[in-house]
């Protein structure tokens, strides 16, 4: 019998030991409750977590050793669990089952956050209790809630910054962009303001829990006080934790609105402030490292933002202002062209009426002179045959001015009549009525059977010009030497269309650089008029008449090295 009696029963052993093992070591929290919610069970995991002892409380009802938790809630669990249900209380759902502190600092949880299973506890068949286990999931909740915060700061980031880079306006997307931002640092009231350059001044843009008396005290620039005008003074980001704690008398504002926390950022483009933005907490006591990171990213954002909308508007505003100048500067070009237009044309009307009424008189005068001398000149004295001479030649350089300023006025009158037209033939012809160039190896060619596009009659006068002062402007006792070539341009011309040159090249006493842009106006004379007779008409008139005909023309020369005009005309044909 004694050895029956010594016996040990290995199940009660085992029962034994897992119960001390969830009463001392287990990392959950057990809980035992009798029919009346009696607390049987109180394990060292809920000892160190809420402080009491379970000899103390060990027979007490929980509702009343927890008076703050919700007690209808809370007995309505325990009571389906009495009728054999099994409870889950979910952190997710409610976040806590027993109000125990939280183990996690950091995390701005006011309690431990829990999941719970109460289950029914039976006996014999019959249910007896309750039995519930807790297990702190406060860790996980933060950890969690840290990720999803910074999924959410990511995503308003990109959400914000894409808006910010598309608009011209962003000022009207604040609004919008910091109703969100609270949540996302979970603050309760935002402002910011920004500083008009002109009056040197902060202005409120948007505010959120603040009267607007209230928000315009933040934002004095010249009290200086929080947050906006100290920040765009210091040009500096300003935190301040614990509020409701601090004896700074400069935080009795921010306590008025209930701020536990406040933070401010400057709006900056280099050194250039542009304004402030602020959020204040009401609910918690301070910013996370990240949640300040972001306030200072989301700050440049929209500081860069606000500057670029400003340098675009700047750029618009000057751009519509230089057009605006632009459109009087086009109307008065168009409104001085149809002046000198009309100036032109009447100055070529008088030149070609007064050059025509003249003709008739000085062939009177002439016609005069020449009767005189032929008819009288034997009777005359010597001197006075001298005088009529110089009358006569005078007249005769009149009649060739008042020749060349008919034909320069009568360009312009001319009806154009485009044909294709071979140079070296009408080059020829022109040389046949010139004595001094229609001499033997005085004029050569070299132009390869070109043709240009070209009133027949202007061409002429441009040739006959350039070939008359080839032979004028010579040097005494120099023989003159002319070449008249043509050769095709290189490419095409900007209307696509082929183009040939014509040059005239002579032997002749040329022209000083000084000179050149000037040898085309009417009237210019570049050498001496004593020694070489001229209008100073007839490179005018080549200039014109070129013009008329959508030709260019030019000269390259130096002095003593002769001169090589050049004439630029559309290809009528192109030889194969």
């Amino acid at each position: 019998m004694s050895a029956l009696a010594t016996e040990t029963n290995p199940e009660a052993d085992l029962n034994s030991a897992i119960l001390n093992w969830l009463q001392d070591l287990a990392p959950q929290g057990l809980l035992i409750t009798d029919q009346d919610l009696r607390i049987r069970t109180w394990n060292r995991w809920l000892e160190i977590h809420s402080g009491l002892k379970a000899a103390d409380i060990i027979g007490t009802s929980i509702l009343e050793v927890f008076p703050q938790i919700d007690c209808a809630r809370t007995e309505n669990i325990f009571r389906r669990a009495l009728k054999g249900e099994v409870q889950l209380i979910s952190s997710a759902l409610h976040g806590w089952f027993l109000p125990l502190p939280s183990t996690v600092k950091e995390s701005h949880f006011d309690r431990m956050q829990q999941t719970a299973r109460i289950a029914p506890l039976s006996a014999n068949g019959e249910t007896v209790g309750t039995i519930t286990i807790l297990e702190d999931v406060t860790e996980r909740v933060w950890q969690t809630s840290l990720l999803r915060q910074q999924q959410e700061r990511d995503q308003f980031l990109s959400w914000s910054l894409a808006y910010l880079l598309k608009t011209t306006e962003p000022e009207h997307l604040l609004n919008e962009i910091f109703s969100r931002l609270p949540r996302v640092v979970n603050a309760e009231i935002y402002f910011d303001c920004l500083l008009d350059p002109e009056e040197k001044t902060m202005r409120l843009h948007t505010s959120g829990g603040l009267t607007p008396e209230q928000a315009q005290i933040f934002a004095n620039l010249e009290t200086g006080q929080h947050f906006c005008g100290a920040v765009a003074s210091s040009r500096k980001p300003l935190v301040s934790d614990n509020v409701q704690q601090s004896q700074d008398p400069e935080a009795e504002l921010l306590k008025q609105i209930g701020a536990r926390a406040c933070a401010s950022h400057p709006l900056m483009v280099g050194d250039r402030l542009l304004g402030t933005l602020s959020v204040v907490k009401t609910k918690q006591e301070s910013f996370a490292p990240e949640e300040i990171d972001f306030l200072s990213t989301i700050s440049q954002y929209v500081a860069i933002a606000l500057d670029r909308a400003a340098r675009e508007k700047a750029l618009h505003d000057a751009q519509n202002e230089l057009l605006a100048h632009a459109e009087i500067l086009e109307k008065e070009v168009a409104d001085r062209t149809t002046s000198l237009r009309e100036s032109l044309h009447e100055m070529e009307s008088f030149t070609y009426s007064v050059a025509h009424d003249l003709r008739a008189p000085i062939r009177f005068l002439g016609g005069y002179a020449r009767a005189l001398i032929e008819d009288h000149g034997h009777k005359l004295p010597a001197e006075a045959n001298v005088f009529v001479d110089k009358i006569k030649r005078s007249v005769d350089k009149m009649d060739e001015l008042t020749r060349d300023l008919l034909r320069y006025s009568h360009i312009s009158k001319e009806a154009l009549r485009m044909l294709a037209v071979d140079v070296e033939p009408l080059a020829r012809e022109i040389i046949q009525d010139q004595p001094i160039l229609s001499r033997p190896n005085v004029v050569t060619f070299q132009c390869e059977n070109i043709s240009v596009l070209a009133s027949p009659v202007l061409l002429r006068q441009c040739l006959q010009n350039l070939l008359d002062n080839a032979a004028k402007f010579i040097p005494p006792n120099v023989s003159p030497s002319v070449l008249v070539r043509t050769e095709l341009r290189p490419g095409t011309h900007a209307d696509g269309r082929q183009r040939a040159r014509i040059w005239v090249e002579d032997n002749g006493i040329g022209i000083a650089p000084e000179f050149r842009d000037k040898v085309f106006g009417i009237f210019e004379r570049v050498c001496d008029p004593r020694q070489y007779d001229g209008t100073g008409i007839g490179l005018a008139i080549v200039a014109k008449a070129m013009h008329r005909m959508n030709g260019s023309f030019g000269v390259e020369s130096e002095p003593g090295e002769g001169s090589r005009f050049w004439l630029e005309l559309e290809c009528g044909q192109v030889p194969v």
